[in-house]
């Protein structure tokens, strides 16, 4: 869908294990974000929030995607 400028989309993935206090390494989307932040915390057991912020000057419209993260857990 389309995001305006200075706003954000969220989605949040469950993904199984991942625990608050884990941290988020790196994430990815199967599409081009037109230049806007994209980002990714632990916000609660099971769950990972991904946060794509446009803040490029213009709305930008995305197809859906696909995100992958990777998360670690400190020993």
């Amino acid at each position: 869908g389309s995001i305006a400028d200075g706003d954000e989309a969220v989605d949040t993935i469950a993904l199984t294990g991942v625990a608050l206090g884990d941290i988020v390494l790196g994430v990815s989307c199967s599409i081009d974000v037109a230049d806007a932040a994209l980002t990714a915390a632990v916000t609660a057991a099971n769950e990972v929030t991904v946060q794509l912020l446009n803040n490029t000057g213009s709305a930008v419209d995305l197809d859906s995607a696909t995100y992958r993260v990777v998360v670690g857990r400190l020993a």
